[in-house]
């Protein structure tokens, strides 16, 4: 009887082994292949998160999948404290190079001993840029407000000279400008050839020619 017990109680054993190989399978295959989170595959699985990962960290598989992503994040470590410290480069377009966030960029360098030394120089050098940039900005306004003050002061010196022109007491008007600048008074007598006052603005002022032959107007 006790021997018929032991038989039972290992054949139970073999098939709880059985089981927990098969799980173990299936974990491996989620994990590593369909790329599923541990949580994930203790829901697949009806059993706990903790019991996944004791399954997890037995295989051999598991070890060296985290070997290689252990080595693949030193080297975007390191790929990241190169580009920052050596290349220079910014940490938006450091993040976007190697696929990763912003904040994992600026995690990553912040560690390193060189950060506040590179922080205090970057803020050196963005500053003079920014001063640079503002000198030439301030140069290119007062370039262009000075040329806009030549074109005003130009165009006040030609309507002073025209001023000055108009209302000089030298210049005299003769009677032909008096006439042209009344041409609407005036009908043109296409048989006696002559431009021929018509009076409908009254008497003409003295100087100023009823008549005028021999003009074209």
């Amino acid at each position: 009887m006790i021997g018929v017990v032991k038989f039972y109680t290992y054949i139970l054993y073999l098939h709880g082994r059985g089981k927990n190989l098969n799980k173990k399978v299936a974990a491996i295959d989620m994990f590593i292949n369909k790329g599923m989170t541990c949580k994930e595959i203790a829901e697949e699985l009806h059993v706990t998160v903790q019991e996944i990962n004791k399954l997890l960290n037995l295989t051999k598989e598991y070890k060296d999948y985290c070997l290689r992503k252990k080595s693949k994040t030193e080297k975007i470590k390191n790929d990241i404290l190169n580009l920052y410290f050596i290349e220079k480069l910014k940490i938006k377009a450091i993040a976007d190079i190697n696929n990763v966030s912003a904040a994992y960029v600026s995690k990553i360098i912040k560690l390193d001993s060189r950060y506040e030394q590179e922080k205090h120089r970057r803020k050196v050098v963005n500053k003079d840029k920014h001063e640079r940039q503002k000198r030439i900005f301030n140069m290119k306004k007062r370039k262009k407000t000075l040329i806009e003050d030549n074109i005003i002061f130009s165009n006040l010196a030609a309507l002073q000279v025209q001023n000055a022109k108009a209302m000089s007491t030298k210049r005299k008007i003769n009677g032909d400008t008096m006439i042209k600048i009344n041409l609407q008074h005036y009908r043109y007598n296409k048989y006696k050839k002559r431009l021929e006052y018509d009076g409908a603005a009254g008497i003409l002022p003295m100087g100023i020619s009823k008549l005028r032959y021999d003009k074209k107007y």
